[in-house]
């Protein structure tokens, strides 16, 4: 793939390569209004100095260009940023900061009588969360 790539109406891919073959930013189906980068970024470190490369990446040079221009498509725009590895900025806005970018977090809005807890799909969080929710010590 060479530019984004539409998935009928609920999705869209655009390519991030350095880190692995066929890396890919993942968008739903309302436009920019997030995306999820996955592993383009490992730490905030790579935000503020976008040319640190892991040993994961596999061109580390791609991986360092990639990085800088997915930040500087980003940054200071509505864009929620979903990285796969930062806590608690797992959820952010990019902002600059200096030379580099920072991801600023955001608070997520659930729809009235929804809550994150509620979100999550996998059975096990699912127990804990509705344990949690009864009061129950985890």
């Amino acid at each position: 793939m060479k530019d984004n790539h539409q998935i009928g109406d609920h999705a869209r891919l655009l390519p991030t390569p350095g880190h692995t073959p066929g890396h890919l930013a993942f968008f739903g189906k309302r436009g920019d209004d997030a995306v999820m980068s996955g592993d383009l970024m490992h730490s905030p470190l790579q935000e503020r100095y976008p040319e640190l490369s892991v040993n994961f990446d596999v061109d580390q040079a791609e991986s360092a260009n990639t990085r800088r221009s997915f930040l500087e498509r980003y940054c200071d725009t509505k864009t929620i940023c979903c990285t796969a590895h930062f806590v608690p900025q797992s959820v952010a806005r990019i902002k600059r900061w200096g030379e580099g970018f920072k991801c600023e977090s955001v608070r997520v809005a659930f729809p009235q009588g929804a809550s994150a807890s509620r979100v999550v799909r996998s059975p096990r969080s699912r127990a804990i969360s509705d344990a949690g929710e009864l009061g129950h010590k985890q």
